[in-house]
């Protein structure tokens, strides 16, 4: 069937179904009465660029992104680009090569073969671009819907399983100063003051694709070399940007010069103990510990050659970061704490503590999937690893046949990583109760002292009631009065 007919017969079901729907022929009644005919108020969205989720995504559109098309396999997805920064870190427990590869170099070196001597391989990727992900992709056999949960940068944290890898997506949140430090090489030139919220225009905010041509969502940026980064309140934002601008604008932080930005971080785990992780523009944050670990031939992470090991390493990483912001908040609420004991409350505090509350509230909703997420790896741990000899583990876990191995000591240091979520999680619980405590005990301290001052006005004026009847009454002015004519004894 040619695409012709499918047109012709999509539009003829259309054309159909509105007419039975909505434009019925009017039908008569026994008695000859005409019945009222329902006027067409239902009308099919056609333009969904306003309200697309994705740039370049459509209703009914094959679920997906393959790696083995140019196009990805959709004429209208947005392909992002970026000068990606790639690390590649070959390791045994005798030795270790580290590679730096831009977008270009990577696509060369993943042509070449992995070397025997290599017993886990780590490709560390810092930047979102389509060559680098069709690339790897292609390398890889990586699943249409992982690539495609990849390249959308909104979505939900998971973890899910595919025949030759696991595919773990999540949120990274980590404190950023405000102050931009490039700005301070060229001191002795004059800068204008920074507007209201210059820097944290500057700080935020991977702009939105501005125009469609040809279908194909163009980002005026894409071809920037430095890193976007989006605060916690762009981070899965919601359509109202007046809303967004302003709770950044009045971020709990701010007054310290500090914002909490995130970012999503995709991390593959192939049957060939290999670890794929992507970040947006956070990966030298992760790197580095990593990197001094395996760099020590003593550590377990080296001894082990792991790559799940080597997974949980990354995201007991992306954990921790998360407790200086955490600290962070529990600092500022319990200042407001003492200003609202010892100054005495005020209406602004209760409003900067709703906002406080909103980003610690927002901050809890990414650290409680990452819990899910360690018990269904803890889930997969391969009991019967723990019986072989060091030499046949790791001949096990190069072997593509063996599928996705989650080691058992992979599966005890995720149990604290876990710990640091819980710990973190009832921290940040405990600052949004402590916030609405707060909020409760200004409303109920003003209120206390309205009513006070309430039951000074009425001892006032219970005291000169009495005398103010008597002058309104003695003041009237008409006549007959005789009490007034008695003269001022009466008084």
């Amino acid at each position: 069937m040619d695409s012709g007919t499918v047109n012709r017969r999509a539009n003829s079901r259309t054309n159909t179904d509105s007419s039975h729907h909505f434009n019925q022929p009017p039908r008569h009644s026994h008695g000859g009465a005409r019945l009222p005919v329902r006027a067409s108020t239902m009308q099919t969205m056609k333009d969904l660029d306003d309200f697309e989720a994705r740039h370049g995504w459509r209703p009914g559109t094959e679920p997906g992104v393959d790696t083995s098309r140019a196009d990805g396999g959709h004429s209208t997805m947005a392909k992002p680009h970026a000068e990606c920064q790639v690390t590649i870190v070959d390791f045994s427990t005798d030795k270790i090569n580290v590679e730096e590869l831009d977008n270009n170099q990577l696509i060369e070196f993943l042509k070449k073969p992995q070397p025997d001597w290599v017993q886990c391989r780590w490709i560390n990727v810092n930047g979102l671009s389509w060559d680098v992900i069709k690339a790897i992709g292609q390398h890889k056999k990586l699943h249409r819907l992982a690539v495609e949960d990849l390249m959308n940068t909104n979505g939900r944290a998971k973890a899910d399983w595919y025949q030759n890898h696991a595919f773990i997506l999540l949120t990274l949140q980590k404190l950023r100063h405000l102050d931009d430090p490039k700005e301070k090489e060229n001191e002795s030139q004059p800068h204008p003051p920074p507007g209201p919220g210059s820097l944290l225009r500057r700080l935020t905010m991977a702009p939105a694709p501005t125009s469609l041509e040809n279908g194909l969502a163009r980002n005026t940026s894409s071809a920037s070399t430095t890193p976007l980064l989006r605060t916690i309140h762009r981070y899965h934002a919601s359509p109202n940007t007046p809303r967004t601008e302003f709770m950044e604008e009045h971020s709990a932080l701010r007054s310290r010069r500090l914002a909490v930005v995130a970012e999503q971080v995709s991390i593959f785990l192939t049957s060939d103990n290999t670890v794929i992780a992507f970040f947006e523009s956070s990966a030298d944050d992760v790197e580095v510990p990593i990197l001094t670990r395996l760099t020590s031939p003593s550590t377990i992470l080296r001894q082990s050659c792991d790559a799940s090991l080597l997974t949980q390493a990354i995201m007991d990483v992306i954990v921790d970061m998360a407790i200086p912001v955490q600290s962070a908040y529990s600092d500022i609420i319990g200042d407001i704490e003492m200003d609202v004991l010892t100054l005495g409350p005020d209406i602004q505090q209760s409003k900067d503590l709703y906002i406080l509350a909103a980003e610690v509230k927002k901050m809890r909703t990414f650290i409680q999937p990452i819990e899910n997420i360690i018990n269904t790896i803890r889930e997969h741990k391969t009991s019967s690893f723990l019986l072989l000899d060091h030499e046949t583990a790791l001949r096990d876990l190069r072997d593509p046949d063996k599928g996705v191995i989650i080691t058992p000591v992979t599966a005890m240091y995720l149990g604290d990583v876990l710990d640091h979520c819980l710990l973190i999680r009832d921290n940040l619980w405990e600052i949004t109760k402590a916030a609405d405590d707060l909020i409760d005990l200004v409303f109920n301290t003003i209120a206390a002292y309205q009513n006070e001052t309430l039951k000074q006005l009425t001892i006032a004026t219970i005291v000169f009631l009495p005398l103010t009847f008597l002058t309104g009454y003695f003041g009237q002015n008409f006549e007959p009065f005789p009490e007034l004519e008695a003269g001022i004894r009466l008084l």
